[in-house]
């Protein structure tokens, strides 16, 4: 008798936890399949539930839902940071890698490996401003020399990024240097000046990549002031087609994430209209966010 009413217990559970969660989480009723395939797995063993709430929060119904939210504001950095980890995961592979504002908070691997940078390197050097001098920086306590990894070892230097030539590296040395989000938080004549540094560390074949907000895009969601408080310009595409080109730079690759077609056709920030266009695409100019792949040639 008690293994019976346990069994019904448990059956019990099963259904209200698979019709919760879809009705949380999708805004809807489970279905009958669902819910009878569901409900026994967590009749069996109630640690299905998280399985369950898992596959739910990666299913495709769930992101159209969330990219057709009409209030996505608040939801659009998120879908942005999500497709940026996928940029990071198609970076070139390097053996010497220069991340120029590149640190995490509290998170030793910094943002490169933490996004999912996926190849193996002999050194990933680090130049970001110590702990609590800057808005993303204030959340960290720790600081860190040189951090083991899988994947190679990373050396901290704990500078302004625009700073490169009093650090010690080697002209031509450099495979790659990454900046994520972080050319924006340079005033633009700091910029060209370290563009030559980059350009000169690099080697021939060397890759600099970087990623930042348009503003095109950006002047219609903030007209008044850049969307960060530290920012201290928003380049215009062209704008940075010149400088590279102006440097000495080929560049091998643009991309666009966010592709923001209906936000200059209405000159009206839609949040939910980037979301439901998210992923990278060929059309830098006309999007969120663009990456650039500069080769020295």
């Amino acid at each position: 008798m008690f293994r019976f009413l346990k069994k019904i217990n448990n059956r019990i559970y099963g259904t209200l936890v698979a019709r919760v969660a879809y009705r949380l989480i999708l805004g809807r009723p489970v279905d009958t399949g669902a819910l009878k395939d569901w409900r026994r797995k967590i009749s069996d063993d109630r640690s299905w539930k998280f399985a369950l709430v898992s596959s739910l929060f990666v299913s495709e119904e769930y992101k159209d839902r969330l990219r057709n939210c009409a209030h996505g504001a608040d939801l659009l950095l998120n879908f942005i940071h999500s497709e940026r980890c996928e940029l990071v995961r198609n970076l070139p592979e390097a053996r010497f890698i220069v991340d120029l504002g590149g640190s995490a908070p509290n998170n030793p691997y910094g943002a490169l490996l933490g996004m999912g940078y996926p190849h193996e390197f002999e050194q990933l050097l680090i130049v970001d401003l110590p702990a609590g001098m800057s808005v993303e920086q204030s959340p960290t306590v720790d600081c860190y020399d040189v951090v083991p990894t899988a994947s190679g070892a990373i050396r901290y230097v704990y500078r302004n990024m625009c700073e490169i030539d009093a650090i010690g590296l080697r002209e031509n040395s450099v495979d790659l240097f990454w900046m994520g989000q972080s050319v924006e938080h340079i005033e633009a004549r700091q910029f060209e000046t370290l563009l030559a540094s980059i350009y000169k560390y690099l080697k021939p074949g060397g890759h600099f990549c970087f990623d930042t907000p348009n503003r095109r895009i950006t002047a219609i969601q903030s007209p008044e002031a850049f969307i960060h408080p530290e920012h201290k310009i928003e380049y215009f595409y062209q704008d940075l087609i010149h400088k590279l080109s102006q440097t000495g730079f080929e560049i091998v690759q643009t991309i666009g994430i966010g592709r923001a077609e209906e936000v200059i056709c209405q000159n009206q920030f839609l949040p939910h209209t980037i979301i439901r266009n998210i992923r990278m695409n060929p059309f830098p100019e006309r999007s969120y966010i663009f990456y650039f792949d500069a080769c020295k040639p």
